[in-house]
């Protein structure tokens, strides 16, 4: 038997040793930090009493990823699957049936994908091809109280989930019971890219700890609401929004400007372009080759150009970046920064704040100080830390460019950890 299937296998006769030093559920109400070191640990209680957080506004009759109207009974929690992104590894497998989709760097020069569904009911038939999880990409996941799916991880994704008690479903625990291998995939891909999951999969691990479909869900973005104008207020009435992610003086609103296409850079020779669609008013995403970014569920004599990857939204979020302690591992500062947002052919520039780990993204105006609300619908979220080799580009209808945020400024760097 291959190596993967071999260590999963494994893997799961100790998951009653692993599994006590987890709690089922969702990430606690609190926000402790977390350390990007390789300890584990939880910090012990202090014998001062915490204040109490403020509620959380969680989102009733909306669907946290999309903003789109749902029952208001309906508290299903959404799916977030880690994606192997290495075009060696083609086809992905329901990536189009992601109601969103996150992708950036975490190591070397190819990037990591995060798709996101809106509940159990509405996973494709098959996803994959499932990869190792990063805590970037969970702390995205995590604040829509999302059942997390991954095969491995590094330790500042265990870690995350160690601090804030929070149970996944990882392949080196559950092994086949919620992923499953594709066998003719196998033959021609590294194993590594031949494993899915699927709705029953998914159901079949929440059943093995004994997981809760429902739960309590922030909305990932300040959605715009039924009646709720598509352009921000003006930027000079009223004060400064609660906790703007503006420093400094005001800059003037920003007045959306008119976009055709975006080339986001991730690293050398891995630019991801995206080209706006007016017959279908959405943004089309293409992979490093300028090929369409296309859905291995279809069938493979399809046309490519009705199966490629389509968004209502485009986010680019500027952060702070650098490097973890182990010196390898991209850092991203997810409490707030700059950005771009791209809903039909227009471009805006953009603030945005997190509130912590356990919190949702509130996007404000250029000013800071009005918040923009995000469309309905499916969105693309890029992280973009301004390393070197990266780069943003969106060019109007006549490819003239438009001029865009600069870089964000880089983080400190921590010491190297001896191992």
């Amino acid at each position: 038997m291959k190596k993967l299937c071999s260590v999963l296998t494994a893997l799961t006769l100790i998951l009653s040793l692993t599994a006590c030093a987890q709690q089922t559920g969702a990430g606690t109400s609190g926000d402790p930090a977390v350390s990007g070191s390789g300890s584990a640990s939880q910090a012990a209680p202090t014998a001062a009493p915490t204040p109490t957080p403020d509620p959380k506004e969680y989102v009733v009759g909306f669907d946290p990823l999309t903003g789109e109207q749902v029952d208001e009974n309906d508290r299903t929690r959404p799916v977030a699957v880690m994606i192997q992104n290495n075009k060696a590894g083609y086809p992905q497998w329901g990536i189009k049936g992601a109601e969103v989709l996150v992708e950036a760097i975490t190591e070397g020069k190819n990037t990591s994908m995060m798709a996101m569904y809106s509940g159990y009911e509405g996973l494709p038939e098959k996803v994959g091809a499932v990869g190792p999880a990063r805590d970037l990409f969970w702390q995205i996941a995590m604040p829509t109280d999302s059942i997390l799916m991954q095969i491995g991880s590094n330790i500042y994704a265990s870690n995350l989930l160690n601090t804030y008690q929070y149970q996944n479903l990882d392949g080196h625990y559950v092994g086949v019971r919620s992923f499953d291998l594709d066998y003719e995939k196998d033959k021609t891909a590294n194993h590594e890219y031949c494993w899915y999951t699927t709705q029953g999969l998914m159901e079949a691990g929440l059943e093995y700890y004994g997981m809760s479909k429902e739960g309590d869900r922030l909305s990932l973005f300040n959605f715009a609401r039924p009646g709720q104008e598509e352009t921000a207020a003006p930027a000079d009435s009223g004060e400064a929004a609660s906790g703007s992610a503006a420093s400094g003086s005001a800059e003037p609103a920003s007045q959306p400007m008119e976009a055709a296409r975006i080339e986001i850079t991730f690293a050398e020779e891995n630019t991801i372009p995206l080209l706006y669609n007016g017959d279908s008013n959405r943004w089309e995403k293409y992979d490093i080759d300028w090929q369409p970014q296309t859905d291995g569920n279809y069938p493979e004599d399809m046309d490519p150009m009705e199966k490629i990857l389509t968004f209502d939204n485009v986010l680019v979020l500027y952060c702070s970046a650098g490097v973890k302690d182990d010196g390898y591992t991209r850092d991203y500062d997810l409490s707030e920064g700059t950005g771009l947002y791209l809903n039909g052919p227009t471009c805006r520039m953009i603030r945005w704040k997190k509130d912590g780990v356990t919190g949702g993204f509130t996007i404000y105006d250029q000013d800071g100080k009005t918040e923009c609300p995000i469309q309905p619908g499916k969105s693309y979220i890029a992280i973009y830390g301004g390393f070197s080799g990266q780069a943003i580009k969106v060019q109007d209808s006549n490819s003239q460019d438009l001029t865009l945020w600069e870089n964000p400024a880089p983080m400190e760097t921590p010491e190297r950890q001896e191992s």
